[in-house]
């Protein structure tokens, strides 16, 4: 191994870790073990435990030596692997090991500049009103027992209850319904009005029409029915009004009776012209008796019906013929053109097909 009196010229430090010490040992109980240190440490870093991770947390000691030397592969020798003890009782065998970047110098916070942002939040307007919300929530005076009591069991107002469930998408419900109602009421009283308006129009159309409309005819116009019924209706007009309501009745009465005269009148003509004969008198007011149905035929007999009925008669008349299943009909005998007979039924199914002969159980 080279020594650093080898060397020719000066070489970089080398930084050494020692790792997973006690998680609740200081930087002075890891200094007392481990002392007397080499020459060639330059410095130390100490960075304790972190305990958020438990059974995983451990400390770490970080050594500078000024150069490669024997020192520094002596203390490796020692040191890994050596069980360290803390002042609880916790130990641990570490594990020493070249640091994994060399370069990596030690953070100096008196050279870093100040963030601007820092203590921005104290002069902050949210922040300011929201310690004023809690400092007067604070002097609020606390309720004894029998103030809350009575504070529950008195009854709240729905409104208090929905101030409490609001929210701002709640909120924009409610504004949205609300507008939607009053819509909906605007809309309602326009029709309303129209409606209103019509019926007014009618009435007054009428009960006062227009002289024009009473001696020509017509029917006034909406302007004019608007400008009558702006005026009120003096007696006489209203008498006025009757006797021409009287004798428009009249009228439609006259009008009537004189299309029923009509009508009839046409239908005598037409009964004159094509008379229908006189209906005699009914001489049998009964109805004529229909022949009797014939009689239906008896459905067709099955076997067991049939066989059912022999056997009645072979009791009742043991000379009577009976008709049994196996009784064939007669068969005229025919002959064919080679003076044959035809085989029957009978010798038909009792006729087989000729088999072979086995042989005898000797032969092969």
């Amino acid at each position: 191994m080279s020594t650093g009196s080898d060397k020719s010229g000066p070489s970089d430090p080398v930084k050494v870790v020692l790792r997973r010490l006690p998680k609740y040992m200081t930087e002075k109980e890891v200094l007392e073990q481990i002392s007397p240190l080499p020459e060639e440490v330059i410095e130390t870093y100490f960075r304790p435990a972190n305990l958020a991770f438990d059974h995983a947390a451990f400390a770490t000691l970080t050594l500078v030596f000024s150069e490669y030397c024997d020192s520094m592969m002596d203390f490796e020798r020692r040191f890994d692997g050596y069980i360290f003890v803390d002042s609880r009782g916790n130990d641990s065998a570490a594990v020493v090991e070249a640091a994994v970047n060399q370069r990596f110098s030690k953070c100096n916070r008196e050279r870093m500049k100040q963030d601007s942002r820092v203590g921005a939040i104290l002069t902050d307007k949210y922040y300011l009103e929201f310690c004023q919300k809690l400092e007067n929530e604070m002097a609020t005076p606390i309720m004894t027992l029998e103030q809350q009591i009575k504070k529950l069991n008195q009854p709240e107002s729905i409104r208090t209850q929905l101030s409490r469930l609001e929210t701002p998408l709640v909120k924009f419900f409610i504004e949205k319904e609300a507008v939607k109602r009053r819509d909906n009421d605007v809309r309602r009283q326009k029709r309303d009005l129209k409606r209103a308006e019509k019926q007014k129009n009618v009435l007054d159309i009428l009960m006062k029409p227009s002289t024009t409309a009473s001696t020509s005819g017509s029917v006034p116009t909406k302007k004019e029915a608007q400008r009558d019924s702006a005026k009120p209706l003096t007696e006489k007009e209203k008498e006025k009004l009757e006797k021409l309501e009287a004798r428009k009745k009249e009228r439609n009465a006259i009008r009537k009776q004189k299309f029923l005269d009509e009508k009839k009148k046409k239908r005598d003509e037409l009964e004159g012209e094509n008379p229908k004969p006189p209906r005699g008198p009914r001489e049998n007011n009964k109805k004529k008796e229909r022949p009797p149905k014939p009689a239906r035929p008896s459905p067709a007999k099955t076997l067991g019906e049939q066989q059912g009925e022999d056997w009645i008669k072979k009791l009742t008349d043991p000379k009577a013929p009976i008709k049994k299943k196996h009784d064939l009909p007669d068969i005229k005998e025919e002959r064919r053109g080679d003076g044959t007979r035809p085989k029957t039924t009978a010798a038909r199914s009792n006729h087989r097909a000729p088999q072979p002969k086995r042989p005898p159980a000797g032969s092969k």
